[in-house]
């Protein structure tokens, strides 16, 4: 029976042993527990620490982005601030040169209208000049013309002069000859000029001329009127100087009025066809 209690004894024993082992083990059982929350907490941290660095890194790199973006907007800022810049410069610069040429157009102009006036005052001093040697060419009269004129005219003149000499002279042999020679030589006078414009008549009708013809009826008029001196003469004796004188001064005034009337014609002709060879030389050239 000892050996049963002993046995039971030493079987409870180890119970007892056990017991404080069996208290032991939760104490063990917390110990890692604790271990594990703070690994867990350091893990936490960790975790914490990297997601807080990654999210510094990420907002580093935003805010790097963001600058860089800021940069480049300023940089494009800058160049299209520069390029703005430029362009009103090469504006300013187009705009200068626009305005030089513009004052050189005008220097140009204004040189240029110089010139046209100067010239349009060359032009209209030798335009006046032309003028006036057409108005000189058309008014003069070559000197063979002249000299034609006056031929005419002198011709006439002594003409004037011959009839008034002729009456002169019958006035002289009216005062100083015999009535009987007197009238003798009044009738060969009046003979002479008889044939004398006889032979003016035929003249002129050979030669178809009026002018012939106008001489054979002044030479005419004149044979006539020494005709009227024998009636005159032998009738008339007191008037007969006074109604000579009278003739006379009929025949100078026809005369001198005939000079007067072929000068004008004469010269209003020669103006004329001075006129009209000068338009001929115009329109040919």
């Amino acid at each position: 029976m000892p050996r049963s209690k002993k046995e039971s004894d030493s079987k409870k024993e180890p119970k007892n042993k056990k017991e404080p082992e069996n208290k032991k083990e939760p104490e063990n059982k917390k110990e890692p527990e604790n271990k594990k929350e703070e690994k867990n907490k350091t893990k936490a941290k960790r975790m914490k620490t990297k997601a807080e660095q990654k999210t510094e890194q990420q907002e580093k790199q935003k805010t790097e982005q963001q600058k860089e973006k800021q940069s480049v907007k300023k940089l494009n800022k800058q160049a299209s601030e520069n390029k703005q810049t430029n362009k009103s410069k090469k504006i300013i610069k187009a705009s200068d040169k626009e305005e030089k040429q513009e004052e050189k157009q005008i220097k140009e102009l204004k040189k240029e209208s110089k010139a046209l006036l100067i010239k349009e005052k060359q032009l209209n001093e030798v335009q006046l000049e032309k003028i006036e040697n057409e108005i000189k060419k058309q008014t003069t009269i070559s000197e063979e013309k002249k000299n034609n004129i006056n031929k005419k005219v002198f011709q006439n003149i002594l003409i004037a002069i011959l009839i008034v000499l002729y009456f002169i002279f019958i006035n002289l042999g009216f005062l100083n000859l015999k009535p009987e020679v007197f009238l003798r030589d009044l009738q060969v006078f009046s003979m002479i000029m008889i044939v004398m414009t006889i032979i003016i008549f035929e003249k002129a009708y050979k030669h178809d001329n009026g002018e012939i013809a106008i001489y054979g009826i002044e030479a005419l008029l004149l044979s006539i009127s020494t005709l009227m001196t024998i009636y005159i003469g032998s009738n008339y004796v007191s008037k007969f100087t006074y109604i000579i004188s009278f003739i006379s001064m009929l025949f100078a005034i026809y005369y001198v009025g005939k000079s007067i009337i072929i000068y004008h014609k004469m010269m209003r002709k020669a103006l004329k066809q001075t006129s009209d060879i000068h338009k001929i030389a115009k329109s040919r050239g």
